[in-house]
């Protein structure tokens, strides 16, 4: 079955969320591979993280990963920002 890298935007749920414990949760997901994060500046404070993880292609597979996103402490919305097809 065929991967897919995607990459996620995370915000926290308040700008005084600790990132560092997002980011180590973040390591422990089991529905795909960690691959990389940033911190992403987005104003007043606030910093995102965009995330790379690689997923099977499967039906639900980023639903998944975003559901078990969520349940980090800190995390406040998870986005899909980009999906591509690792050959």
């Amino acid at each position: 079955m065929a991967e897919v890298l995607l990459t996620l935007k995370i915000m926290p749920a308040s700008a005084d969320s600790d990132l560092e414990v997002i980011s180590e949760g973040l390591k422990s997901i089991y529905s795909g591979r960690f691959n990389s994060v940033q911190k992403e500046p987005i104003g007043f404070g606030i910093v995102a993280l965009k995330v790379g993880f690689v997923v099977t292609e499967e039906e639900g597979a980023s639903e998944r990963l975003e559901e078990e996103i969520k349940k980090i402490e800190g995390v406040g919305e998870v986005e899909v920002t980009a999906s591509h097809r690792l050959i």
